[in-house]
Order: structure tokens, then sequence, then C-alpha cells
């Protein structure tokens, strides 16, 4: 089963099939821009690195991560992952 995070609402309030990743990459680049930061350096890609480096950082299993994420190749989902995992790792912390 795939869970849709982004989904359009009708002007009734019923949920829609999900949204395209182009227009959450343009909803991004947006918000990004109002915060005042440059939104060339920020994209979809983004919020699906950054939840699959924070599962990994938080131990959950890989599979599950990519459940949500939508990857289908655990080449590319692990590589994510792994750098999660090493910012977890104590010896990441020595100064």
């Amino acid at each position: 089963m795939v869970y849709r995070l982004f989904r359009s609402v009708s002007p009734r309030g019923q949920l829609n099939e999900s949204i395209s990743g182009k227009a959450i990459n343009q909803i991004i680049k947006k918000r990004i821009t109002l915060a005042g930061h440059n939104p060339d350096q920020y994209g979809a890609h983004s919020l699906r690195s950054g939840f699959i480096t924070e599962a990994g950082r938080q131990g959950v299993h890989l599979g599950e991560v990519m459940q949500l994420s939508g990857h289908k190749s655990l080449e590319i989902a692990s590589g994510y992952y792994r750098k999660g995992e090493l910012l977890a790792n104590p010896a990441s912390r020595i100064s």
C-alpha cells in the first residue's frame, strides 16, 4: 500500500489523488523563496533524501522507509540511509 503525503483538495474539501512530483517541486521552491533562501539549492529531492537520511539516523528499517519514500532501487535508497546511520555513529562526533 502506498500512502501519499501531498494530495490535492477539491473546493468541497475532498482529497484527490496525489499531486505530481513537478508540482511538489514548484511548491517547495516557492516556499523556499518566500523564506528568503535560494530555491536552486532545494527541491522535492531534498524531502526524500532528508527523510531517508533521518530514518537511517533513527535506525528505522530500510524496507519500511522505502515503502514510504517510494524508492524502488535498494542501491539508491541505501546510499541516503547509510549517510544517516553514519550521523548516528558516536565516532562521528569525535572532535
